[in-house]
């Protein structure tokens, strides 16, 4: 009986994974995870598209000679 109840909770612990952050969907990995170097990396990969994207975007705006996007 012990063995059948640490074995369902070693399946409950596998099955619930990763949580996700709400708004760019960034991994949170379980604490005790053996996976949190590569959720790290893969977010910070993330992270550095989505900054590029909006460094992009404000450069355009700002080189944007038309006054479509005046203040």
């Amino acid at each position: 009986m012990k063995k059948f109840a640490a074995l369902f909770l070693l399946v409950s612990a596998v099955a619930v994974g990763s949580t996700y952050t709400t708004n760019f969907n960034l991994e949170k990995p379980q604490d005790g995870s053996t996976s949190w170097g590569a959720a790290l990396r893969n977010n910070f990969d993330t992270i550095d598209t989505q900054m590029n994207t909006n460094a992009g975007s404000v450069t355009n705006h700002l080189a944007d000679t038309t006054d479509a996007h005046d203040a």
